[in-house]
Formats: structure tokens, sequence, C-alpha cells
């Protein structure tokens, strides 16, 4: 059997936390880890937290994993 093809969604959610990590990266290399914060990340990316708390399924380990 064959694996079946993510979804739209899941395809949408992958980039998303791409994204997020893309974003902590640069927050991490602009001011450290204590800079990094989920209100930094997502005004870089143009939504609330709470927005890209839904949106990514953001639970602290899941976008921190490599």
């Amino acid at each position: 059997m064959s694996e079946e093809e993510p979804t739209r969604r899941e395809r949408y959610r992958r980039r998303t936390v791409a994204e997020i990590k893309a974003a902590a990266m640069a927050q991490m290399r602009d001011g450290g880890t204590e800079s990094v914060s989920l209100n930094a990340i997502a005004r870089s990316m143009a939504m609330s937290a709470p927005a890209l708390y839904r949106t990514s399924g953001w639970s602290g380990g899941a976008v921190c994993t490599a």
C-alpha cells in the first residue's frame, strides 16, 4: 500500500509550523532564547497569538522539535 498524500489542511499546517520555526529562529539569532515569544512570532506573521496557537496546534514541544 502507498502512503496517503497529506490533506490540504495538513499541508497548510506544515507550512505554518515551518514559518513559526523560522520566526523563532530569527528571534533567537537577534536576541537570544529569552527573546522568543509566541506574541512576537504571531506579530511577525500578521496573526494574533491565539490564532497562531489554534492554527498550528502548538503545545510547546511540537514546534521546538527539529
